[in-house]
């Protein structure tokens, strides 16, 4: 779990002022990506809906989100 926690403490620092507006909404689908995994659920639900959000075309987001989405609705069952 020491990579997934890296990786988000990297994101979180990330000054995001100087991406465009699909490259930060990659950060927050990416960001959603780790918060999933560490188990804050709620956090990466709101990390996934600001990417998709912030650039509504963008492919990676959508299926991140997906992914997730459908890990949820499968472990609930």
């Amino acid at each position: 779990m020491l990579p997934m926690l890296q990786g988000l403490e990297v994101i979180e620092s990330t000054n995001l002022k100087y991406f465009t507006k699909e490259m930060t909404a990659e950060f927050y689908a990416l960001k959603g990506m780790f918060l999933a995994q560490t188990g804050r659920s709620e956090d990466a639900n709101k990390s996934f809906s600001a990417a998709v959000q912030m650039h509504d075309t963008l492919v990676k987001a959508w299926a991140l989100w997906g992914d997730y989405l459908e890990t949820v609705f499968t472990k609930d069952k």
